[in-house]
């Protein structure tokens, strides 16, 4: 029983005001501890006052700074489209959120994040526990059309092969002479596309006249 009051007799509780928001201190032991919340950033003032059984305390003031640490969010964008960031700012901190949004240009669609952030679900977040980089990938859907179509043969002529330019509104591949179709008036009879060369906007189309006389178009 001697012992048990000696005990009791230095018994001390601890106890602290001002601490940065996620922090608390052990009543027994006077240990700090805890996780900062992302509005702990500042300068606190704490007080932190140990009292023993006999009701005699003491206290300690000092300053806590809190500095975070500055996360920058890159994003990139592949095609045509925009990516939107909520919350919009410069630099984020450790454990912040933000939600990514892509939004396509008209005629393209979203495809997919690389990068910090995968698949294809839109909207998506990002959890930051360091700089962060982020890709969106966005698809042409609106089908090439022809923005011309111009002899590149004399006009008239009693040529049997006359060659006709083909440009297209964007880029195509796979572009070949059953893609085309001639119209022939008058008496002509026999004509047909004979080959379809290029790249890129612009194909040459080689047609092969046939016999009789009248206007082909391509």
């Amino acid at each position: 029983r001697a012992d048990l009051e000696r005990l009791r007799a230095f018994m001390e509780e601890y106890a602290a005001t001002g601490l940065p928001q996620g922090l608390s201190i052990d009543e027994n032991t006077g240990l700090i501890s805890g996780t900062l919340s992302n509005t702990s950033g500042g300068i606190h003032a704490v007080s932190v006052t140990v009292t023993d059984s006999h009701a005699a305390a003491d206290t300690r003031n000092f300053t806590w700074t809190v500095t975070y640490i500055e996360y920058t969010l890159t994003v990139n964008v592949v095609g045509s489209g925009t990516v939107t960031k909520l919350p919009s700012q410069a630099t984020y901190h450790y454990n912040d959120v933000a939600e990514l949004t892509a939004v396509p240009t008209a005629g393209w669609t979203f495809m997919g994040w690389s990068g910090d952030l995968s698949g294809s679900i839109n909207p998506q977040s990002v959890t930051f526990n360091g700089n962060m980089a982020v890709t969106a990938t966005f698809a042409d859907i609106t089908p090439p059309a022809v923005v011309s179509i111009v002899r590149a043969s004399a006009n008239p002529t009693v040529a049997s092969t006359v060659n006709f330019t083909v440009t297209f509104s964007e880029s195509v591949t796979g572009v070949d002479r059953y893609d085309f179709s001639l119209i022939g008036d008058g008496t002509l009879t026999g004509y047909s596309i004979i080959s379809v060369g290029g790249t890129g906007l612009a194909r040459t189309v080689a047609v092969d006249t046939g016999t009789g006389s009248g206007t082909l178009r391509l």
